[in-house]
Formats: structure tokens, sequence, C-alpha cells
């Protein structure tokens, strides 16, 4: 199977271990990293708003941080069903939640099917 990884640089601690995960399974997987940071544009096609991204096969996209599990279900043959890290809910609630702390909606950015919409919101301080 072919492996696309795409992420920020080291914006989030999760990346070392995934970063090594990739290293580790690269004699079994054809797998690709790419570093935003030096390829920005890559961002915006692959509609990126999310610390990483994992792409399989070019197709199917998951946005929780890769497991040695996961890796090894593709080993398999297997492709492994994407389990959202926060259920599709902001870290720290719903839209709903912001608005209600009084944030504003400054519309909808993406709609990932199946896992979640991103809005960007904003609040005067």
């Amino acid at each position: 199977m072919k492996v696309d990884s795409y992420h920020w640089s080291i914006q989030c601690p999760l990346h070392y271990e995934m970063l090594a995960l990739l290293v580790d399974f690269s004699d079994y997987l054809a797998i690709t990293v790419h570093d935003l940071e030096q390829e920005p544009a890559l961002a915006v096609e692959q509609r990126m708003f999310f610390p990483f991204l994992t792409v399989v096969d070019g197709t199917t996209r998951f946005f929780a941080p890769i497991r040695r599990g996961f890796l090894e279900r593709l080993l398999q043959g297997e492709l492994p069903p994407e389990k959202p890290s926060s259920h599709g809910f902001f870290p720290n609630g719903t839209l709903g939640w912001f608005l209600a702390q009084g944030y504003r909606d400054k519309g909808l950015l993406s709609v990932e099917p199946g896992y979640c919409r991103l809005y960007l919101v904003s609040k005067r301080l």
C-alpha cells in the first residue's frame, strides 16, 4: 500500500513518534513523508486543516494520529476504519459551545464526510 504522511514540521509532540513509526515501516510500505513547512502549497492542495494527515493509496484520508497497529493492519492489506481522536468535535466542544462562549461563526472552512466540519470562529478580546 502507498502511504502519504503530511505534517506541519513538529507542531505536535506526537509527530516524533509518528515519524519514527513511518521509518520503521518504510521497508514494507511505500511511504512518502511531506513536511508542509517545506511545501506549504500541499496544505491547500490536500485541504489540510489539522496538524497531520495520512492518505492511503491516494484516496482514504485519516486525520487521527497513526499508531503501530494502524500500520500493521495496512501490512496485512486491511484498511483500518477512521477513528477520530475527538469524535468530530473541537477539543473544547462543538460549534455550539464556541457560540455560547461569545465566539462568532466566521464560516465553514471544510467538510470531511463522516468525520467533522471545520469552522472558523473569532472573538474580540
